[in-house]
């Protein structure tokens, strides 16, 4: 943590922005190890491993969840893999060792997806940055040389949590700052992002409507909320659904709306909202099976593309599951 992130954050207990800071490890102008404690309500902060510790209490379900992903970590006998720097520095474009072949896919499809949404999306350098549920901290990785960026989670833990964005700040040469806090309360001051990020990881809140309302708060006027890769469901069902389904019952707060639910929720919190299928579904078709390789095929040519998909869109919504993308403004 530097100083500079002070201007940004507030006390998640009593909204007071002004903090006393101890150190007990500084490395050329970053606080490894200390402390801040708020001048208004004396309440403190610990910071350890560079990472600042926000919160008065996290929410039942984020808790539950926090615990079943670092047991499973825990529990894993291949853990020692994990701790390979180059893993997560190439994390999700390699294969990971000790996941199945499906997830590996996914998180291919993933990554490309946020590389292309990020080029169209993010247009304004120099931008201050919230990415909500950054985990691995590999999204803050590509935004954070010409942005001032911020990654929030509940999980800190390595290789699935927020000590993983050392192993980028040391290797990259880049900077962002790390904080663990609850979606349905930020710990930021009123206005204060240009962008608000959040990728996969919407459909984990424990409150939908306190989330939004808070990334409407935080966000400048003219900010954007930029969803990437948000599961949704459709009337046929899924292999990947299933698994949510098991995760759910295992503690992880998978949960999955359909596109109509999304956009009620995007409504109700006051966002003009814009939803985009995935940049590279030629890419997601062509793992589906022989007829939706034939599909992507015809739609490589631009001209197909561009007739066949924008009237369909509301048909693949509606029958199948997938993800998708969003850019939501706050209604003036």
């Amino acid at each position: 943590m530097k100083k500079e992130l002070l201007n940004y954050i507030n006390c998640p207990i009593c909204q007071g922005s002004s903090f006393a800071i101890k150190e007990d490890e500084n490395n050329d102008g970053v606080i490894k190890e200390g402390k801040i404690i708020c001048l208004k309500c004396n309440n403190i902060y610990k910071i350890s491993k560079g990472i600042i510790y926000l919160f008065e209490k996290i929410s039942d379900i984020a808790l539950k969840e926090k615990e079943s992903h670092e047991q499973e970590i825990i529990n894993d006998k291949k853990i020692s893999n994990f701790q390979d720097d180059n893993w997560v520095l190439n994390y999700p474009h390699v294969a990971q060792m000790g996941i199945d072949d499906r997830s590996e896919r996914t998180g291919k499809l993933i990554s490309e997806n946020t590389e292309l949404s990020l080029k169209k999306f993010i247009t304004k350098d120099n931008s201050v940055i919230l990415e909500i549920g950054a985990g691995k901290c590999w999204v803050m990785s590509m935004l954070a040389k010409n942005n001032y960026c911020i990654g929030l989670d509940i999980l800190t833990m390595m290789p699935i949590g927020l000590e993983a964005g050392e192993i980028y700040i040391k290797n990259k040469n880049i900077f962002f700052e790390r904080v663990s806090a609850d979606m349905i309360k930020l710990p930021f001051k009123d206005q204060i992002f240009d962008y608000v990020i959040i990728s996969s990881s919407l459909h984990h809140s424990p409150d939908l409507d306190k989330t939004l309302s808070e990334v409407k708060r935080v966000l400048k006027s003219n900010g954007q909320f930029v969803l990437l890769n948000e599961p949704y469901q459709g009337l046929l069902g899924s292999q990947e659904r299933a698994r949510a389904e098991a995760d759910f019952k295992s503690g992880l707060n998978e949960k999955r709306y359909t596109i109509k639910n999304w956009n009620k929720y995007f409504s109700s919190s006051g966002f003009k909202i814009k939803i985009f299928l995935p940049e590279n579904l030629l890419s997601i078709l062509k793992t589906k099976g022989w007829i939706f390789k034939k599909i992507a095929l015809f739609l490589s040519f631009p001209l197909f593309f561009k007739i066949f998909v924008p009237p369909f869109k509301l048909i693949i919504f509606q029958l199948f599951d997938g993800y998708f993308n969003a850019v939501l403004q706050k209604e003036k």
